[in-house]
């Protein structure tokens, strides 16, 4: 009994180290892409500027069905990036590299916001954007526990050796957290679709 629960400790120490990880990968992302953004480099600026417009602000007067789409498709890349890195037994940096990636492109849209727009554009941000991007984040740091778990794994098998029988049990239940975890993930987006579209126009 108390070996189990030594070890269930161990477990949850774990889990909250790689969600301490994410974040912080994710927050060193998103003050990259707020400092980018803001610095006053003309071209750089420009640039970025440019791009954060035409993939968040471009469907704004479209169909709530564009909006979704919009909304949808990065998170469901990045949520397959994630399963197919679980996949890779050398995957763990590329795992982390999408979280500062994941973060460093919330950080571009909120400098946007910031800048461009002032005070509207602040409130619209708090309201619209950062408690869906909170909950997803946190949404995505479970689909990266899975994912550097088996790679983890994958890599021990390599060198200790698995059975095969173990091996598909394994990725049998990975895969289907993943879906449920891709699935808590568009329904965060979908809930973000109804509020973007609803009441975006306030504030921009």
């Amino acid at each position: 009994m108390a070996g189990q629960m030594g070890q269930a400790g161990r477990l949850r120490l774990t889990a909250a180290g790689h969600y301490l990880i994410f974040g912080f990968l994710y927050l060193i992302g998103m003050t990259a892409g707020i400092v980018l953004l803001a610095s006053g480099t003309p071209f750089l600026s420009d640039f970025l500027r440019a791009a954060v417009k035409a993939c968040f602000f471009g469907v704004l007067e479209r169909s709530l069905q564009d909006i979704f789409l919009l909304l949808l498709l990065p998170v469901f890349g990045f949520q397959l990036l994630l399963y197919l890195g679980g996949m890779w037994a050398a995957s763990p940096p590329f795992t982390l590299g999408l979280f500062a990636l994941r973060g460093f492109a919330v950080g571009l849209l909120a400098a946007y916001l910031f800048t461009g727009y002032g005070r509207s554009g602040i409130l619209c941000y708090l309201l619209l954007f950062f408690p869906f991007q909170f909950l997803g984040a946190c949404v995505s740091f479970l689909g990266g526990k899975e994912s550097l778990r088996l790679s983890k794994l994958l890599l021990c098998s390599l060198t200790e050796g698995v059975g095969e029988g173990r091996l598909q049990t394994v990725f049998r239940r990975y895969s289907m957290r993943m879906v449920c975890i891709a699935g808590l993930a568009g329904l965060l987006s979908l809930l973000q679709t109804l509020a973007v579209y609803l009441l975006a126009q306030l504030f921009l």
